[in-house]
């Protein structure tokens, strides 16, 4: 009986270990130039900090099963609670993600959705989004991962 139960338990755990996910949410510069990315986060309790640790990885390498994101520098500015980076062409930043991310029709992930502002800027011109617009520009590409790309 000890055992029926402890496979029970095990096969449970494999459940939920599966039905867990993290979306990434990415901008990708696919310019021939490099670009400044400036994005804002919402206010929340506590000392000032991204939501994720700005990271890059060459936009070739971008993959539903994951990837190994490198650090980038960036500049954080607590007054505005904004994140400042410069991508170079080809690559690709994580700027936030979310556990659990349904899609941007859903009324429980626009609450969650860490980010208020973005702002690119490189030779072909600049991309204000503001609210809303700041996540549902993101284009999904897989259940992990949403791309905003600079052309």
């Amino acid at each position: 009986m000890r055992r029926l139960i402890l496979m029970v338990l095990v096969g449970s755990v494999f459940l939920f270990a599966a039905c867990s996910y993290t979306t990434d949410f990415v901008v990708v510069n696919e310019s021939d130039g490099p670009i400044t990315i400036r994005y804002q986060v919402k206010d929340y309790p506590g000392p000032f900090s991204p939501p994720v640790t700005p990271a890059v990885v060459p936009a070739s390498q971008l993959s539903e099963d994951g990837q190994q994101w490198n650090p980038v520098q960036f500049e954080l500015d607590e007054a505005s609670r904004s994140v400042t980076t410069r991508l170079s062409p080809g690559q690709a930043l994580r700027i936030a993600s979310m556990n659990h991310y349904s899609g941007h029709d859903h009324p429980n992930d626009v609450y969650k959705f860490q980010i208020r502002t973005i702002t690119v800027s490189g030779t072909r011109g600049e991309l204000n989004l503001t609210g809303e617009q700041a996540r549902t520009s993101f284009t999904k590409v897989a259940r992990t991962l949403y791309t905003l790309t600079y052309e």
